[in-house]
């Protein structure tokens, strides 16, 4: 899997992002509730490159309510404890967490250190910024949830 440089098909500049941005992560950072506005705009550049079936299922996940907010909403509003789900929840963070911190590690030690001026990641985005604000954004998920459930 590697970046392909952007080309041009009838005055349209495609980016042509790579298999690295697989769809099933997209479907959970978005169903679980983890992703940012910012993460939001990404995905919706990122559609037109995936399979139409994966178009499917990223637009109907961007178009309900995520995990996150559902259990929160629950909790908040007192309807039912949710401490249950939402311990659960923080798991599955905590393993996206892990995914994404091996993802930026792998950067690191295979792609920076064969060729140090190589910036962009096979997705097309400058890979330093971008895998750091995937860990911040599913870290703040995290501890927001944390937070709730241990009644800070």
């Amino acid at each position: 899997m590697s970046y392909f440089f952007p080309i041009e098909i009838d005055g349209q500049l495609y980016n042509a992002p790579s298999g690295v941005h697989i769809a099933n992560i997209i479907i959970l950072d978005v169903v679980s509730g983890c992703t940012d506005a910012p993460y939001y705009e990404t995905v919706k550049e990122l559609l037109p490159y995936l399979e139409p079936g994966d178009q499917l299922k990223i637009n109907h996940a961007m178009s309900s309510v995520s995990l996150k907010d559902r259990y929160l909403e629950d909790y908040k509003a007192n309807i039912r404890d949710t401490t249950k789900e939402l311990t659960l929840l923080a798991e599955i963070y905590q393993g996206l967490l892990n995914f994404r911190n091996v993802h930026q590690g792998l950067v690191t030690r295979y792609i920076r250190k064969q060729d140090p001026s190589v910036t962009i990641g096979t997705g097309g985005f400058p890979f330093d910024t971008f895998l750091q604000e995937r860990i911040d954004m599913v870290k703040s998920s995290r501890d927001s949830v944390r937070k709730r459930y241990e009644g800070q």
